[in-house]
C-alpha cells in the first residue's frame, strides 16, 4: 500500500516513478491495485447485503403484522448469507427454552432448552446475562 500512497501524491511523481519501475516493481504495483479492487468489491457486496437487512428491519418496525416482518428478515438474511435455512427464536422464560417463532427450511416448531445446543448456549452467554435482557430490569423500567 505504501507504494500506491507514494505514487498518488501527484501526477508528475506517478509518471516519473512508474516509468523507472523494473519488472518486479510493476508486478508489486499491479498486485496492490488488484488487492484494492478485490477489497472494494467485497466491501460493496457487504454494504449491499447490510442495506437489504436494514431495509427488512425497518419494514419490521413499521409493519403491523410481526410474523410477516420476521419472515421477510429471515428471507433477506438467507439471501445475503447465501444459506438455505434460518430461524428466529423466542425465549420462553417460564419453560427456560427457546422456540422457533419463524423458520425457513423447516415447518416444525423447534424447541431448545436454554442450556443446550449452539443457540441455547449462545443465548445464555450473550443475552440472558446482560442487564438489558433480565426480566427484573424490564419490570423496573416499565413500573
Amino acid at each position: 500500500m505504501n507504494i500506491l500512497e507514494d505514487l498518488l501524491k501527484s501526477d508528475d511523481i506517478f509518471i516519473e516513478k512508474v516509468s523507472n519501475f523494473d519488472q518486479s516493481m510493476l508486478r508489486k504495483l499491479y498486485d496492490a491495485i488488484f488487492d484494492l479492487r478485490t477489497i472494494n468489491r467485497s466491501l460493496k457486496q457487504m454494504v449491499f447485503k447490510l442495506k437489504r437487512i436494514i431495509k427488512a428491519t425497518i419494514s419490521m418496525t413499521t409493519s403491523l403484522v410481526l410474523d410477516e416482518a420476521i419472515e421477510r428478515i429471515i428471507d433477506e438474511v438467507c439471501e445475503c448469507l447465501d444459506c438455505e435455512r434460518a430461524t428466529t427464536f423466542i425465549y420462553d422464560n417460564s419453560k427456560e427454552e427457546l422456540w422457533s417463532k419463524a423458520s425457513k427450511g423447516s415447518e416444525d416448531t423447534i424447541r431448545v432448552p436454554i442450556n443446550k445446543g449452539i443457540v441455547g448456549i449462545y443465548c445464555t452467554k450473550n443475552i440472558l446475562f446482560s442487564d438489558n435482557f433480565r426480566p427484573c430490569f424490564h419490570k423496573r423500567r416499565t413500573s
